[in-house]
């Protein structure tokens, strides 16, 4: 029997109670959370820079020299007068526009206004529906009228249509800073397209799980002594909406950008688990053992999140009890499979080596790359 208690304060959080009606189907939902300390070392990294950094207009460092009416006598201009703009309204311009909403909500960030432009007409206007009861946010259909009101610059379009966009447009090299998502255009390119210069450019990775101030961001402006302020100003920006790391090379970004592409292998992982489960026992319904295999890695994560120290993940495996179920768990995934890291490497490497243009990414069954031409 299974229920289901929900809280009269809100209807976002519940509990619920599972009775097994057996020893055997206690036993299996034992099993399912001793593997779930396992995801630690194989999928997911923690590591953030000042994930609770305070409010923006707050902070020391501001974008340099944004003033789109006039010249600042400072060359570290107020944030009260930051304006962001969009070219392209995607899935991912969607949840960091969503992202600087709660944040300035919250008393984070200081936006007076933010401009999406037209990918379609529905995705557009159904978020400028949804944040503009507390936000200054409109469409443009016009991508240059958007450069002409907007600061920062967030480039989110096609990646074959990155390079004629940008060229089709006139940048202010004292007003604008231009941060790509578009994961194949380089930082030179980008430089070179928008008729920037270098240190006013940046490429940035992250989830979607930006517009609930979750996960973290990847930013990088180049590792040239000028790019620092950008980088700084970058980084107090996106400390403010669930965190950032900051990488000093494209080459290091794209390694990085691996922990983002391991989601798939994750939700395998919780469905196998739930799949398990359920012809395991026979009082779970499909709905309560997703809940439950999905409530147990939280857990299992925000344990992981809890300490920020550079060893957490060591730590926390070797905080299993010896002798325990989830040690031996550990021990009987490489008794199976060699080791973790026989499994993950091969598939990390392909990713990397896809996002490099080295390979199509595929793995053979020896666990090689295939190479392209």
């Amino acid at each position: 029997m299974i229920g289901r208690y929900k809280n009269n304060k809100t209807t976002s959080q519940r509990s619920r109670m599972v009775s097994a009606k057996s020893h055997r189907h206690v036993v299996a939902l034992l099993m399912s959370s001793c593997l779930l300390f396992l995801i630690a070392d194989p999928v997911c990294s923690f590591h953030s820079t000042n994930i609770h950094g305070g409010a923006l207009h707050n902070r020391s460092s501001s974008l340099p020299v944004l003033s789109s009416s006039k010249e600042s006598d400072d060359d570290n201009s107020s944030t009260d007068t930051l304006s962001v703009g969009f070219l392209g309204c995607g899935t991912i311009a969607s949840a960091i526009a969503r992202g600087f909403a709660k944040a300035s909500e919250e008393g984070k960030l200081p936006l007076p206004k933010m401009v999406v432009s037209t990918r379609s007409e529905s995705k557009s206007t159904s978020l400028v529906s949804e944040l503009s009861p507390n936000i200054d946010i409109s469409v443009q259909s016009d991508n240059q009228a958007i450069l002409d009101t907007c600061d920062l610059i967030f480039l989110t379009v096609l990646p074959q249509q990155a390079s004629e966009v940008l060229k089709g447009l006139k940048f202010d090299p004292n007003k604008h800073v231009l941060v790509s998502l578009v994961s194949t255009a380089n930082l030179e390119d980008l430089a070179r397209d928008s008729k920037l210069d270098l240190s006013r450019v940046a490429k940035m990775i992250c989830l979607p799980s930006i517009a609930r101030h979750k996960g973290v961001a990847l930013l990088c402006c180049g590792d040239d002594s000028t790019s620092k302020k950008t980088e700084l100003f970058l980084k107090d920006l996106f400390d403010n909406m669930g965190g950032v790391v900051c990488l000093e090379t494209e080459d290091d970004l794209q390694a990085a950008m691996v922990t983002t592409c391991t989601m798939g292998p994750l939700y395998g992982t919780m469905m196998n688990q739930r799949d398990w489960l359920l012809k395991q026992t026979r009082s779970l319904s499909k709905e309560d053992a997703s809940f439950l295999v999905i409530q147990q890695f939280a857990g299992a994560l925000s344990e992981a999140e809890r300490d920020g120290t550079e060893n957490r993940l060591e730590d926390l495996i070797e905080e299993q009890t010896p002798g325990g179920l989830n040690e031996q768990a550990l021990k009987n995934y490489g008794t199976v499979l060699g080791s973790f890291a026989d499994l993950q490497e091969p598939v990390m490497d392909a990713i990397l080596s896809r996002i490099r243009g080295e390979s199509d990414g595929s793995v053979s069954s020896k666990g090689e790359n295939n190479t392209s031409e």
